[in-house]
């Protein structure tokens, strides 16, 4: 009787020890493991963008930007101004050749940057001397004056538009002929240009659509001068075109070439460009 309570007491503290280790356990399982805090991320918000400097230019100069459309459903901006002109926005931010239609202040002209004007370069070669005009809009343009008295718009004179210098004009070996003029009509040609002289490239232009000519010439070749001159219109008339000129120096013997890509500057290269290209034949004098 003794051994089978003993053996009795066993089993009792046998079971109570297994229901112990079964709570130990199950409160184990059930026990949630602590989450550490949570790192908040730092995000940084992405800026909504820069100002477009060309709209912002426009506003600084007393214009009023509008968003057009072309033919093809890009947009451009316009800027206009209270006496009715109107300037494509990236035209007039680079001063290619669209002035602000309010009156200036009475300030001293900065002097121009980039390269020479051909067109007064010109005048002092044909022995005139450059006078800066203002119109009656406060737009201006340059005389070229001669000793006699004789005085031409200096674009006219360079174009040969039925204005011609009022001195004999002095050449020398290296100058022997007028200028030459290379235009739309002579792509693909090949001209001979003598060593050592310069030459002028024309090609219409109209800044007002975006589009501009980018020229780039061979290693014997250098670009001297750009510039562009807008084509005379009424007063109001928005959207006017006109003329890029480069005067190019011929510094090595041999076969040359300018090219020109006619493109809006942000829009990517496709192949599908309007080109311009003339071979030059540069030669001994």
């Amino acid at each position: 009787m003794t051994s089978l309570r003993r053996s009795g007491q066993v089993l009792s503290g046998l079971f109570i020890l297994g229901a112990l280790l079964v709570l130990v356990l199950a409160a184990g399982c059930t026990q949630q493991n602590a989450t550490p805090p949570a790192t908040p991320q730092v995000t940084t918000q992405a800026p909504a963008g820069m100002p477009n400097p060309a709209s912002v230019y426009c506003g600084d100069v007393g214009g009023t930007l509008e968003i057009k459309k072309d033919a093809s459903g890009g947009e451009y901006g316009m800027c206009t101004f209270a006496n009715g002109t109107s300037c494509e926005e990236w035209a007039l931010f680079r001063k290619e050749g669209c002035k602000p239609g309010v009156a200036p202040a009475a300030t001293t002209a900065a002097p121009a940057i980039g390269m020479a004007n051909p067109a007064s370069v010109y005048c002092g070669e044909a022995g005139g001397k450059t006078e800066i005009k203002t119109d009656a809009s406060g737009g201006q343009y340059g005389m070229c004056t001669f000793t006699n008295g004789t005085s031409c718009e200096e674009w006219a004179l360079f174009r040969k538009e039925g204005c011609k210098s009022g001195v004999a004009v002095q050449t020398t070996a290296a100058e022997g002929k007028k200028m030459v003029t290379l235009t739309e009509a002579d792509k693909g040609k090949t001209e001979d240009i003598a060593q050592g002289t310069r030459f002028a490239v024309q090609l219409k232009e109209n800044p007002t659509t975006g589009f501009q000519w980018n020229a780039t010439v061979s290693s014997g070749l250098t670009i001297q001068s750009s510039d562009y001159q807008q084509d005379k219109a009424a007063e109001g008339m928005v959207g006017v075109g006109g003329t890029r000129t480069w005067v190019v120096v011929a510094n090595d013997l041999g076969t040359q070439k300018f090219s020109a890509v006619y493109m809006r500057s942000w829009e990517p290269v496709t192949g599908n460009e309007t080109g311009y290209s003339v071979n030059v034949n540069v030669v001994k004098i």
